[in-house]
């Protein structure tokens, strides 16, 4: 639903039956996508009037301006008794409002019983508008989803207060409003008051109906409060822009967690010099914590599913657990991938996603070969389906292709595998002096950077013909020549389990892409095809 609001329908008494059946006008209303069209409709009758608003707010409606939640408002106290509670989604993205419409939307608060999902944007100032707000919205319990960006102190009394059946909810603290320019809120909460402030206390009112919890900017620390209560319900979480994270608390508070995602600034922020003392101690707390018995605040979970995220980040996470799915990105994991072949022990995949790279100091699928062989047999024997995205530097000079390729063919061979996926992508920057780039990257001084405006017969006839591109670097004629059938053809002689292949080449210099599959029909015969896009 649009968020302005500008014309309120008004009861007719004397209006003509339309032309059109009530059924029809009722289907356009809920069909079409403007509301002016919506409300025009349901200004004609008494009928429209009542079932027509009823289908208008059966719609997510987003209000982004303070006149149009002033005009929504209006619309909804024009039948007080019945629209409020048709209400369903409602999205606030806005920042200030005014007190006294801020009262407003307090007051109706109540009365809209069945409104499922709300969005607002920054609530720290909206619920800063009028005192009263927090306690109105702390009434909507019939909300299933929320979720608040830019949280802080009137956020968490508003999850105090409120208990309504949440099934998924989304906090970011992100930047106080309140607090001195730059700050985030945790840096205006004393680091000793973070316990109570921890996901599992501060959402307790909604243990028994979470199913799925994103918590973003959210700071925890490694002293923490036990769990008061369990959520037997929750099985997907995610936990995206923090420092650190210390699993003991999610376990006990969470046992049937099944899906983990995690984006922290570890990457970002980390020394490429040396693994980071702080991570490593984090992992090690983790993984000890996880091996105690749940008698003395230990365990682990015992239904979890997949994890996604950076490579770092699982091993900071030391996942003492088994996890059917692993989907990993090590493209900036350097210094920790020789904790791959620990890390995969202890959680046994049955699938495997690797993105990974080769640089100056390390190559991600070399680390990935040595891991596969140093893993655990329990390990080896698990692993079923490995899907790789490999970027290939050009400019690194000590990264073979062959070699890595070898020993990848080496190490899987010692696996059970029944499918695999391989693409190897080639890193190739694009040549600035050529083409529509040379304009910009000409000497300043040149007359010729931007030339003047010549009739098309006079351009045509001065441009110069296009030199031609520069030939293969070493490293892009490595990958030219690889001989992606063969390479394929040695797996499925050498691999018997193998019962879904496909080996890519991405060309350098976007070239297109060599694909190597293994025939569907039953004979084992790699098929090989050349595209050009």
């Amino acid at each position: 639903m649009d968020a302005r609001m500008d014309s309120t329908p008004k009861e007719s008494t004397g209006t003509p039956t339309p032309a059109l059946n009530y059924d029809v006008l009722l289907n356009v209303i809920d069909q079409s996508r403007s509301l002016q069209t919506g409300l025009a409709i349901v200004s004609t009758c008494r009928v429209l009037y009542h079932d027509g608003a009823r289908i208008l707010l059966g719609k997510p409606v987003t209000l982004s301006t303070e006149p149009g939640l002033r005009s929504f408002l209006y619309f909804l106290r024009s039948a007080p008794l019945s629209r409020p509670q048709h209400l369903r989604d409602l999205s606030l993205h806005m920042s200030d409002i005014q007190p006294k419409l801020a009262r407003r939307l307090g007051r109706i608060c109540p009365s809209m019983t069945g409104l499922e999902s709300l969005s607002v944007w920054f609530p720290e100032r909206i619920l800063a508008s009028d005192p009263g707000l927090v306690a109105g919205l702390a009434k909507l319990d019939s909300l299933t989803r929320l979720s608040l960006s830019c949280s802080g102190t009137l956020v968490c009394t508003l999850l105090r207060l409120l208990h309504a059946p949440l099934k998924i909810i989304s906090l970011s603290w992100g930047y106080d409003d309140f607090s001195p320019p730059g700050r985030i809120y945790w840096e205006t909460v004393d680091e000793d008051d973070w316990p109570e402030h921890h996901p599992t206390i501060l959402l307790e009112n909604f243990a028994n109906t979470l199913e799925e919890l994103t918590c973003q900017w959210w700071y925890t620390g490694e002293e923490y409060i036990r769990p008061r209560k369990t959520f037997p319900r929750l099985q997907r979480l995610s936990i995206e822009h923090v420092h650190s994270v210390y699993v003991a608390p999610y376990v006990q508070a969470f046992p049937n967690l099944a899906q983990v995602s995690v984006l922290t600034y570890v990457e970002e922020n980390m020394s490429c010099d040396e693994v980071d003392e702080d991570l490593e101690d984090n992992h090690e707390l983790n993984v000890s914590r996880q091996l105690l018995p749940a008698s003395v605040h230990g365990g682990t979970w015992e239904h979890m599913e997949e994890f996604k995220g950076s490579f770092v980040d699982f091993y900071v996470l030391g996942f003492a657990c088994h996890i059917p799915r692993l989907n990993l990105d090590a493209q900036s994991s350097d210094l920790y991938l020789p904790f791959f072949a620990e890390t995969l022990s202890h959680t046994r995949p049955t699938y495997l996603k690797l993105t990974t790279r080769s640089n100056n100091d390390c190559d991600g699928l070399q680390w990935l070969s040595a891991a596969l062989r140093e893993m655990s047999a329990q390990a080896q024997s698990s692993l079923e389906t490995i899907e790789i995205q490999y970027v290939f530097e050009r400019s690194v000079p000590n990264v073979d292709l062959a070699a890595a390729m070898e020993e990848f063919a080496s190490a899987i061979e010692e696996i059970n595998v029944g499918a695999l996926n391989l693409t190897i992508v080639a890193n190739t920057r694009p040549d600035f002096t050529d083409g529509h780039w040379a304009v910009w990257n000409s000497a300043m001084n040149s007359t010729s950077v931007l030339p003047a405006a010549k009739r098309r017969s006079e351009h045509t006839a001065a441009k110069a013909p296009r030199k031609p591109p520069p030939p293969l670097t070493a490293k892009e004629r490595m990958m030219e020549d690889f001989d992606v059938a063969a390479y394929t053809r040695r797996l499925v002689e050498a691999l018997q389990t193998l019962r879904d292949v496909e080996i890519v080449i991405e060309r350098p210099r976007q070239r297109g892409r060599r694909v190597a599959t293994l025939a569907r029909d039953g004979s084992r015969t790699v098929e090989c095809l050349e595209y050009q896009e």
